[in-house]
């Protein structure tokens, strides 16, 4: 049964990780684990143990079908693309630093460039 919603993991220094789930009860139990290859986690981790990291849903959707739009507001809102506010990593770092990125298909867009289009391919 899906049971999509946006969710964000806060680190104890305020700083945040917005993403998405179909099954935000697996991501629950998975916490952070799939994001150990995400550089700012990382050395967020060496000073902050993921015990002291909190998790909370941010919104809880009737449907799968608009969950990439609602993940981009929520990552747009708190600005966690600024690695000052928090840990996604814009389209074009995610090319130069997590090798094999390009074949999740999303790409920068937008004025300011922090806004993702599902479905394109990232410029090499």
């Amino acid at each position: 049964m899906s049971n999509p919603a946006v969710y964000r993991f806060i680190c104890p220094d305020g700083r945040s990780y917005v993403g998405s789930r179909k099954d935000i009860t697996r991501r629950e139990r998975e916490g952070l684990d799939p994001y150990f290859s995400n550089p700012r986690i990382l050395e967020a981790l060496k000073k902050h143990p993921l015990k002291t990291w909190r998790f909370e849903i941010l919104e809880r959707l009737s449907s799968d079908q608009d969950r990439h739009v609602a993940e981009q507001r929520h990552i747009d809102r708190l600005r966690t693309w600024d690695p000052q506010y928090g840990f996604n990593i814009l389209p074009a770092e995610r090319l130069a630093i997590m090798p094999g990125w390009q074949d999740v298909g999303f790409a920068q867009s937008g004025q300011d460039g922090n806004q993702l289009v599902r479905g394109k391919k990232p410029p090499r």
